[in-house]
């Protein structure tokens, strides 16, 4: 495959706060001709819906090879696919974000002003309880082995935690910038959009995303980013896109809770019980999280 060496000079962000190189080179990769999807994909279907009537939404979810499931929000549900789920309630005013596990047996919840728990010998404690401040600045969205393998938790702000033998430690200047180098924050917005400001994220495997404003889609690989076709119109609606995954090299978004599959230039639109938030995978199967559902795709 060839690639396009550009350089680009690039305005300071608003959002961002240090200052990068004004002056970087990128290669994009140039992708292949179009190519149709698989035919006939796998269907999505329902694997667990809270009962009707309970308000309490799901928010996070994480998914083992061997099936096993864990949705995590205003309410902890547990279980395997096409096995029995139990649910654990928190109390009134906690929110569990997202959650992540090496295996079942061990799994650590994160969210709302830095509440932590953690799921070891069958039972959910609380590591950290909800501190007292700003709500944003304390709010603990993402948590997954970010930081070279050390587990780590953040949020919108600059605030963050890593676990280490001493416990939860606050993020380092480092840290921070290791993982604003995930998600393609190199202080200065690397993207290979031609303007404006992009939308852009990571998969909780590292690969960075972007959705430039004229509705370009790359997936970014080191330094070079691979093109992936013109995304759907509500993907650039103005609402983030939170849920992004790949498998078997086809990228997934959720765009206001619609999902679209990508493989290589061409994008299709797959119809899903409930509207979906994001996403866990296995090596066999999909799974999403919906406001009250597990959905999966095997």
């Amino acid at each position: 495959m060839k690639s396009l060496s550009i350089t680009f000079v690039l305005a300071a962000a608003a959002t961002s706060s240090v200052l990068p190189s004004p002056i970087f080179t990128m290669n994009i990769a140039k992708g292949a001709a179009a190519k149709e999807p698989s035919p006939a994909p796998a269907q999505w279907r329902d694997v667990f819906s809270l009962a009707k009537g309970d308000s309490r939404m799901l928010l996070g979810l994480w998914a083992g090879d061997d099936g096993s499931l864990c949705a995590v929000g205003g309410v902890i549900v547990q279980g395997k696919d096409k096995g029995h789920f139990a649910t654990t309630d928190l109390p009134d005013g906690h929110l569990l974000y997202d959650v992540w596990g090496r295996d079942s047996s061990s799994l650590v919840g994160v969210g709302s002003r830095q509440l932590i728990m953690r799921f070891a010998q069958g039972r959910w404690m609380t590591e950290r309880p909800q501190q007292a401040g700003n709500p944003r600045q304390l709010l603990l969205y993402a948590v997954g082995p970010f930081l070279g393998g050390t587990v780590a938790a953040y949020g919108p702000a600059e605030e963050g935690l890593k676990q280490l033998p001493s416990g939860w430690q606050p993020l380092t200047a480092g840290d921070r910038e290791s993982l604003r180098q995930r998600i393609g924050h190199h202080g200065q917005p690397f993207t290979p959009c031609r303007t404006g400001a992009p939308q852009r994220g990571a998969t909780r495997d590292g690969t960075g995303w972007v959705i430039c404003p004229d509705r370009q889609v790359f997936l970014r690989r080191n330094d070079t980013f691979e093109p992936r076709g013109r995304a759907p119109a509500n993907c650039t609606s103005g609402l983030p896109v939170y849920g992004a995954i790949i498998q078997n090299e086809e990228l997934f978004l959720t765009c206001e809770g619609a999902v679209w599959r990508n493989r290589d230039l061409a994008w299709v639109h797959e119809r899903t019980p409930e509207k979906v938030q994001g996403f866990a995978s296995t090596h066999s199967c999909l799974y999403a999280i919906g406001d009250h559902s597990i959905m999966a795709r095997c």
